[in-house]
């Protein structure tokens, strides 16, 4: 080029920048000085974004000196905002010395303070030069809103958001659309980090009625708290709907957003039509069904039919995808299924990371072959909280309360327990009747101030320990205690559930169960139905009290009149007062007699091949009915029974429950 000038050379250098090739700026700066061009305030902003990426902190304040000597920070704001965008890179406070010298300051160079304050979470400090800046009366943009409303989620003080929010309407802020829809999800998002769901949820409705349209993100946002709601799913429905009629169905990020929902909420029809909607699924989205139909009971198996399929499609599985499927592999019938995901991790090198190691450990134990599981736990050097607690919990289920407590003081050497580890733990000290070392739990939990929400979970743990120690009015004083967390905490069946097991203890189960109607009605919770399932060939049976929809139900039932003529001679008795509606025996009678654990055991003995263990699951906890019937079937026909309840494994030989007649 035969003359070169400052257009020019600005031309070169912003170009270089442009192109990230930030040190060829740096030369072409050195060489346009040697030709005595003096920089102006473009070649200083372009130079000071290069000095910003290459971290060159030596020539950013060159640069700087450069621009103090020849007062282009007091007369260009732009120098000033770049200078400050430099800074933050390293040091906010020394951004936030540039800042109080620059002579001109416009939205532009608040926005950069307010950024750097939040990069380093000074939320109240950006709050504070927020606040500042409409004091000095700079017109604040889009940008500072959004930022300012960022701040006020990150601080906890939604309210403050709100006020901005109403604040940037009058300003006409909301008044383009992307500007607009932008604020609103800003504002929402706000109220949902700081656990103001139904404001959020409140905020999205008045949205719509202001015209705003919503974009993926304000879907995103809102989808993500449907199950945080008391009705959850039908929040969660209305926002699908309101999804497709917007043209978002396909949307991956709504797709998997809403398939975590339904998942959370058993609801496979709609996880599966939501998964097929999307079309081009991603492994989140095949990670998502898969744990929800591995969490369904009737569902089980399709959970690893669809984990076939996503091997045959583009998306390969990765450690999250087993560690989904396997929350399938819960029964003796599923270890070679679980087994092959094993094989599949080892074959393709997948890395075993401490909660894909918990799964493998618990599947294992959950599948019967507590040899390998342990192995795996012991085997693993990286262990943390979620093994040390899985392997724990595992133990309790199976009956191990020993071994429990043996690995609870070896992981105490090592780490510090969480609540999780505490109430696994007082569950052993239930099963021994080890009174001293569960008032020594809770000792620990009081001196470690754990949260309110935990004492519930606490008192669920303690009074059952009190129960079965013979302490009746010790439990019924602890019960009486933690009502009071009701003001923090709402309730549920477990926590009333306690003072039924007390009163059973201290030997009125009729008054128990009268107890537990009476709740039930007075508080309106609901018992969730029983179901019991039993594998066969891959295929799951489940059955549900009264349940003759199964294709074999006759000769289930015709076995279960058999087995129940048998048992009785044998000294059963039918306990009438598990049953809690209050009716004529005859009727109870007929309700214990088609229990889903029976079905399930009938059925058992007609299709499980002769002298194999029958290996029931239940989603709840066996009524002492139950337990006393399989105890005798056990006996009768000289067969292991297992059954994992919703509290542990219960191994039924030759009339005796592993269990020791506690559960």
């Amino acid at each position: 080029m035969p003359e070169r000038d400052m257009v020019s050379w600005n031309a070169m250098i912003s170009g270089c920048v442009a192109c990230c090739e930030y040190e060829k700026a740096l030369l072409f700066f050195r060489e346009m000085r040697e030709e005595s061009f003096e920089a102006n305030s473009v070649t200083v902003v372009a130079l000071l974004l290069a000095c910003g990426e290459l971290l060159d902190l030596r020539t950013g304040k060159e640069v700087h000196g450069y621009c103090l000597r020849n007062g282009l920070l007091y007369l260009d704001p732009h120098v000033g905002t770049a200078l400050l965008g430099f800074y933050l890179r390293f040091d906010v406070r020394i951004a936030c010395a540039v800042f109080e010298t620059m002579g001109l300051r416009n939205a532009v160079s608040w926005n950069a303070m307010i950024t750097g304050y939040l990069d380093v979470g000074k939320c109240k400090k950006a709050l504070e030069l927020f606040s500042q800046m409409l004091i000095d009366g700079i017109r604040c943009d889009n940008v500072t809103i959004l930022l300012v409303i960022q701040a006020c989620a990150e601080f906890g003080s939604p309210k403050l958001g709100m006020q901005v929010h109403q604040m940037a309407i009058k300003l006409d802020f909301c008044k383009d659309f992307t500007r607009g829809v932008a604020l609103w999800n800003s504002m929402m998002y706000a109220y949902v980090e700081s656990g103001f769901i139904e404001d959020a949820m409140s905020l999205f409705a008045e949205m719509r009625f202001e015209g705003i349209k919503a974009d993926e993100g304000t879907i995103a946002i809102i989808s993500h708290v449907c199950e945080d709601l008391p009705n959850g799913l039908l929040n969660c429905r209305s926002l699908h709907g309101y999804g497709i009629k917007s043209g978002l169905e396909r949307n991956k990020h709504l797709g998997n957003a809403l398939l975590n929902v339904y998942a959370a909420q058993s609801c496979v029809k709609d996880a599966k039509k939501v998964f097929h909607e999307i079309g081009d699924a991603d492994v989140i989205s095949w990670n998502t069904l898969i744990l929800a139909l591995a969490h369904s009971y009737e569902s089980k198996g399709q959970a690893c039919e669809i984990f076939g399929k996503m091997r045959e499609s583009d998306t390969k599985p990765n450690s999250h995808t087993i560690i989904s499927v396997l929350a399938a592999c819960e029964a003796e019938a599923f270890l070679n299924i679980g087994r092959s995901f094993h094989g599949y991790v080892i074959k393709h090198n997948l890395e075993i990371d401490p909660s894909l190691n918990s799964a493998l450990t618990e599947m294992y134990m959950n599948c019967g072959d507590e040899a390998t599981g342990r192995n795996l736990f012991e085997r693993y050097g990286d262990k943390d909280l979620i093994s040390w607690n899985s392997l724990i919990s595992n133990y309790i289920r199976n009956d191990k309360a020993h071994e429990a407590l043996l690995f609870f003081q070896q992981m105490i050497s090592e780490m510090e327990p969480n609540p999780v580890t505490v109430i696994n733990v007082l569950s052993s000290c239930t099963h021994l009747a080890n009174l001293p070392q569960g008032l020594c739990l809770h000792a620990y939990t009081v001196r470690r101030e754990f949260s309110m929400g935990f004492e519930l979970s606490l008192a669920h743990s303690l009074i059952p320990i009190y129960a079965h120690c013979g302490l009746i009015e010790k439990g019924l004083q602890l019960f009486t205690i933690s009502m009071v967390q009701e003001f923090y905490v709402t309730p549920d069946l477990v926590h009333y559930a306690c003072v039924a097991d007390l009163l059973s203890h201290g030997g009125s189960l009729g008054e128990a169960m009268k107890f537990i109607e009476a709740v039930l009605e007075e508080k309106g919770l609901k018992k969730p139905p029983g179901k019991s399932w039993i594998v066969m060939r891959g295929d799951i049976h489940c059955f549900k009290a009264g349940d003759k929809s199964h294709a074999q139900s006759g000769a289930s039932y015709a076995k279960l009149r058999s087995l129940m003529s048998s048992v009785k001679e044998g000294g059963y008795i039918p306990d009438l007062r598990w049953v809690l509606h209050d009716e004529e025996d005859e009727e109870k009678m007929k309700r214990l007699f088609s229990h889903s654990e029976k079905l399930a055991i009938a059925y058992g003995l007609i299709n499980v091949s002769s002298g194999a263990p029958i290996s029931i699951t239940k989603n709840l906890r066996i009524c002492g009915d139950c337990h006393e019937f399989s105890k005798h079937v056990s006996k009768l026909v000289q067969r292991e029974i297992v059954l994992r309840d919703g509290s542990r494994f219960h191994r039924f030989v030759n009339g005796v429950c592993s269990c020791k007649d506690y559960w």
